[in-house]
């Protein structure tokens, strides 16, 4: 029984991380994720993970109100939300973790972009920021990574 335990464990650890639905390159939400482009009647955010970011084999999320979104990472997000001011909470890895929340207004037919960051931290809190970046900082990011793309969410 014993010698069973050790590759179960194993196999279950490592299908997990094959569970990141990223999108096809030839599929149309990637073609729009890759394009960066607004929304006419909506406001575009993209939410995304480097590898400067600590955790790495772990989902995390980041709160909007009530709701909230899962961030996968090494990847990109693109979620498309009514026009308002919001504020943004990670949830943070540990029992006593320092969020960094951020609050942005977004326009009808902007686009946003903002960088999930974990940080390990000996003898002191773990620290989850949210740090808003521009498009050629996302750009860069993306392509130095090679990020994956996620399916684009409708939040609201």
């Amino acid at each position: 029984m014993k010698k069973l335990l050790l590759p179960s464990l194993l196999l279950a650890t490592l299908s997990g991380c094959t569970a990141i639905p990223a999108l096809d390159s030839s599929s149309p939400d990637f073609q729009k994720s890759m394009s960066f482009e607004p929304v006419q009647n909506k406001a575009v955010l993209y939410i995304y993970r480097s590898k400067l970011s600590d955790f790495q084999g772990v989902t995390t999320s980041v709160d909007i109100g009530e709701v909230e979104l899962s961030i996968f990472p090494n990847c990109m997000h693109r979620f498309e939300l009514s026009a308002g001011s919001y504020n943004f909470e990670p949830n943070g890895i540990g029992a006593f973790s320092i969020e960094d929340e951020l609050n942005i207004t977004m326009e009808k037919g902007s686009v946003n972009f903002v960088e999930l960051r974990h940080e390990s931290r000996i003898a002191i809190p773990n620290k989850s920021s949210l740090i808003k970046q521009s498009k050629d900082d996302a750009n860069r990011v993306l392509a130095d990574d090679e990020l994956c793309i996620v399916p684009i969410k409708i939040v609201g």
